[in-house]
């Protein structure tokens, strides 16, 4: 590169800079003014991305014409479709208690 070159960029180079330095402190205000919804916009997030991936799951499970060793893991569940509603509970405390151990 010769210096040329570098001296048409330095321009833009430089209003760059100056346009980020003016939208960035805009920026950083509206999101101050926001701080309290930012909150429960996240947790739209999150809901979306779960909901999604229920559906992602439903159409892999479904639709799907992979080897069983490849398609999402349901072995507990198959498992517990021909048992007591006892065997049910027990496992559910279980994971229950698994949760309440490693989650928190």
């Amino acid at each position: 590169m010769d210096s040329e070159s570098g001296s048409r960029l330095f321009g833009f180079i430089g209003a760059g800079a100056t346009v980020g330095q003016l939208f960035g402190s805009l920026f950083a205000t509206g999101i101050a003014l926001l701080g309290p919804f930012l909150l429960l916009f996240a947790a739209l997030l999150m809901e979306f991305a779960a909901q999604s991936s229920k559906g992602i799951n439903k159409d892999v499970s479904h639709n799907s014409h992979l080897p069983e060793e490849l398609t999402p893991i349901r072995a507990l569940a198959d498992q517990l479709e021909g048992t007591k509603e006892e065997e049910h509970k027990k496992y559910r405390g279980m994971v229950v208690e698994y949760i309440m151990v490693h989650g928190f």
